[in-house]
């Protein structure tokens, strides 16, 4: 192997950019790897990274556009609610605001249950609308029931909201749960 080969050898990197990950790979030659007595933790790192990569890489391949989550903060702030990074911004949005949902969901549910009540179905704003219309001296049992409907309506809203937002951001297009898993813990993943 000619010295300009072993250079090219020993230094080559290549860096194949797939959207919200990079791949580094690193050929060393035998050689130098040998002059090293066998051990070059360079080596290792860079086979390490290779296999995280064809995983990672094939989950970005199959996010496509949503790999433009890890926009900077300028670009989810200005961008178009129609756009894919604002389509983004609002299902990390409504993530964020759905976080308890899911057990306040089932905590409304129990008390409806303990209660021998059923959800009704009627929006939160609805229930409000209708609280605002009684009389808390007279009508406080019925009051206090349509609070326990009022729970279970807004968690059911936002995790309503969180699984429309994700529909709108992802297409039409089935994503895998590895991929789905990637995009809701978004770019910090």
């Amino acid at each position: 192997m000619s010295k300009l080969s072993r250079i090219i050898a020993a230094t080559m990197m290549t860096s194949l950019a797939l959207g919200a990950f990079s791949v580094s790979l690193v050929a060393l030659s035998a050689t130098e790897v040998a002059a090293k007595g066998g051990q070059s933790s360079g080596a290792g790192k860079a086979r390490g990274k290779a296999n995280r990569g064809g995983a990672r890489g094939a989950i970005a391949k199959e996010l496509k556009n949503l790999n433009a989550m890890c926009a900077n903060e300028n670009a989810f702030a200005n961008a178009s609610s129609e756009s894919n990074i604002g389509l983004m911004a609002a299902f990390y949005s409504a993530q964020q605001d759905a976080l308890g949902a899911e057990m306040a969901l089932l905590d409304a549910e129990t008390v409806l249950t303990d209660n021998g009540e059923v959800y009704d179905g009627a929006t939160a704003a609805d229930i409000v609308a209708a609280i605002a219309l009684l009389d808390p001296a007279v009508d406080g049992e019925q009051i206090e029931a349509l609070e326990r409907q009022r729970a279970y309506a807004e968690a059911s809203e936002l995790l309503a909201a969180e699984t429309a937002a994700l529909a709108d951001a992802v297409g039409d297009r089935d994503i895998s749960d590895d991929a789905l898993a990637v995009f809701e813990a978004g770019c910090d993943a």
